[in-house]
């Protein structure tokens, strides 16, 4: 079993009440109720965690993995179905454990890595994509890369079976009929005739159909022949120059150099000859080309069930290996999706693709990753842009994958170049600015995508602004306007959002040096300021401090002395107001701290800031350290990089403020301890600000 064996950190503050309760709560539930509890949070709806707080979780987490693929033999492949409970267990597990890598930090103490190794057996397409797309998020870690080393040699293989084109171009080209080079362009993309469910066309036709190739070695031969007991060891070893019958009724003929031509096969053409010489094997190139429906599987039967029928009688008929039988279970499950009709497996078949191709970038190296892309895909990354494009229409669900692939992919140097032409990046007119616009339009109503979509679309604008030329490009195509107006989402439901769109411009204007130019021509400090302002009031509101409301249900620590008590992360805000104002504090305290700025920043003590500073001095309770120490800090740089500013801060009574709040309590906090010396420097910068201090208890304290 892979437990967590670290220790808690020695500076590991308390968790908020609710992380608290629904960690009990996971820890006490009985494993068949644990969906239960899991389905109530979709969404990551705390504050920034800590791994840390989640090490008994995340262990119980592991044994329910481990018993269920021990109990489901998923060492190999998956010989029965889930049951209606184990398969949401599963699928709630490894989704919450996919929020806690996107939300907490130290990362790196997950290590279930080996059960997501066996979960790729599977059989359930929905456990499948699941487990994908948390391997996507372990594989972007080098600490989890380090794991994954000792499974990845079998775990490529497998990825690269998932990651394989489901149809030869030659299925999908255009019909005679339609020669022009856009005809041909739409039918050779792939993604975008799934996306768009246009599989009425030869790719139905085309898509009931197994088709598989392998090798069959020297080596299968001889393992084939000690399993039929050597029966067909005399016709193996027999020279002729003659057709030989092989399984199936295939013809072997061989070639100059030895080696024999590839067998084709197809079950309707079986005749009882060729059955009774199924017996002997050959070394040489297998075929498989059989439609779903002359396989004899069950249509009344589970779509795994009809998976593992089809399976076993492509493997009795065509002696495939086991080395190949999970590359063939695949190709059986996606024909099933074509043959069914069924448009949901379909899509959650090539959103798995597309996960599977993204982990592999994550695995390989940059020539490893593009020797692959060229012998299968070569236009991949161009292709799967091509799903976002607002006119093919593409589900969600499908352009969530696409955004979460190209957050990978934006990390290998030779897909970059290519990724940012297809986005056409640098453009007000492409579809990137397209989709921030539709998502950031509407200041006052809820968001327009779901949370998932605009989780995936905020990784991928972080690791574009933080690569090569992205940032630059984001700032050409007009993205700071954008992300200004959503500055001023006043939605409840847009506030995470909002909290984002701080963190990006900050991380914008600290990589890019053309971010903050835009960011001040869209007067962006007018609405970064004001929107500190509004919200500081509604908190305030919201809050209603009160020393009584600190009292928790929830069982603390046995310490003698808590101080820290008032300035835990609970709290008496939404965690989500709790995230956009601590965003909002650190963007304007980034700001300030760059020298080239200050000629920008100088008339900040004109606005609403220094009553929004003195709100939150007053208020230490209500907006916890983070907050706290941010207000005192950004006090301190207002006055030390503008010297002159300090009688209007002293007006606004924000050093009074502080030096009250200190008085009564000097906060067991690291992030308020720090800024304390800084601030009191900047109040004694002038007679009437040294006689304040000194008349204070702060510095004896």
């Amino acid at each position: 079993m892979t437990k967590i064996k670290k220790l808690h950190h020695k500076r590991l503050n308390f968790p908020p009440q609710e992380t608290q309760q629904l960690r009990e709560q996971l820890e006490g539930a009985p494993v068949k109720d644990i969906h239960a509890v899991l389905e109530a949070h979709q969404e990551w709806t705390f504050v920034r965690g800590d791994m840390y707080h989640w090490i008994p979780v995340l262990n119980r987490f592991d044994e329910i993995l481990m018993d269920i693929c021990q109990e489901y033999e998923l060492s190999s492949l998956q010989r029965a179905d889930f049951d209606g409970s184990t398969q949401r267990t599963v699928v709630c597990v490894l989704h919450f454990s996919r929020l806690l890598l996107e939300n907490c930090i130290n990362r790196n103490l997950y290590s279930s890595v080996d059960r997501l190794d066996c979960l790729l057996n599977t059989s359930d397409p929905e456990v499948l994509e699941s487990t994908l797309r948390l391997l996507l998020r372990t594989s972007q870690r080098l600490s989890y890369q380090r794991d994954l080393k000792a499974h990845q040699t079998v775990m490529s293989s497998r990825l690269t079976a998932l990651a394989d084109p489901w149809h030869a171009k030659r299925d999908m080209g255009p019909p005679p009929e339609q020669s022009s080079a856009e005809a041909a362009a739409s039918h050779t993309n792939e993604f975008k005739l799934l996306a768009q469910d246009a599989t009425t066309g030869l790719l139905a036709k085309h898509g009931g159909v197994v088709r598989y190739q392998y090798f069959r070695t020297a080596e299968d031969v001889r393992a084939l022949e000690a399993e039929q007991g050597g029966t067909g060891a005399e016709e193996a070893g027999a020279p002729s120059d003659a057709h030989k019958k092989t399984a199936g009724g295939v013809h072997r003929t061989p070639s100059k150099k030895g080696r024999a031509h590839p067998q084709t096969a197809n079950p309707r053409a079986a005749t009882a000859a060729g059955a009774a010489a199924a017996a002997a094997v050959a070394e040489g190139l297998v075929s498989i080309s059989a439609p779903i429906s002359s396989l004899g599987v069950n249509q009344a039967a589970s779509i795994g069930e009809q998976m593992r029928q089809a399976l076993g009688a492509l493997v009795e008929q065509f002696r495939v290996p086991a080395a190949h039988q999970f590359e063939l279970r695949h190709r059986i499950l996606v024909a099933l999706a074509f043959a069914r009709g069924d448009s949901e497996l379909r899509q959650r078949l090539l959103r798995s693709r597309i996960y599977a191709v993204a982990v592999l970038s994550q695995l390989m190296s940059e020539p490893e990753f593009r020797n692959m892309l060229q012998s299968r895909e070569p236009n991949f990354t161009a292709d799967i842009i091509e799903v976002l494009q607002p006119e093919v229409r593409a589900p969600l669900s499908l352009q969530t994958a696409v955004l979460l692939a190209l957050e990978s992919l934006l990390k290998q140097r030779g897909e970059v170049s290519g990724a940012y032409v297809a986005l056409n990046a640098s453009a007000n007119h492409g579809v990137l600015m397209f989709t921030l616009r539709k998502a950031f339009t509407n200041t006052d109503g809820p968001p327009v995508y779901p949370y998932e979509f605009m989780s995936a679309l905020y990784f991928f604008l972080t690791g574009m602004a933080t690569n090569m030329n992205g940032g630059q490009l984001l700032v050409s195509a007009g993205v700071v306007p954008v992300f200004v107006s959503a500055l001023r989402h006043t939605h409840p439901q847009q506030q995470r959002s909002a909290g984002r769109i701080a963190k990006l411009l900050d991380c914008l204007i600290s990589s890019t040096p053309a971010a903050f130019p835009a960011f001040c021509s869209a007067n962006g400090l007018a609405a970064l300021v004001d929107r500190m302002h509004d919200e500081v009031r509604r908190a305030v509101a919201a809050s209603s401090v009160d020393a009584t409301a600190l009292s928790s249900p929830v069982a603390l620590p046995p310490f003698s002395e808590y101080p820290k008590q008032m300035y835990r992360r609970r709290e008496l805000l939404a965690a989500e107001q709790i995230f956009l104002l601590k965003e909002l504090f650190k963007l304007l305290s980034r700001l300030l701290q760059q020298s080239t700025y200050q000629d920008r920043l100088r008339n900040l003590v004109e606005t609403s800031l220094p009553a929004t500073l003195r709100t939150v001095l007053c208020n230490p309770v209500a907006f916890g350290s983070n907050i706290y120490g941010l207000a005192i800090s950004i006090s301190a740089m207002l006055v030390h990089n503008e010297p002159t500013s300090l009688p209007i801060i002293q007006e606004a009574r924000v050093p009074e403020a502080m030096l009250e709040a200190l008085e009564q309590h000097v906060p067991y906090s690291s992030d308020v301890i720090m800024y304390i010396p800084a601030a009191l420097g900047a109040f004694c910068l002038n007679e009437a600000g040294l006689e304040q201090v000194r008349k204070s208890t702060v510095i004896r304290r």
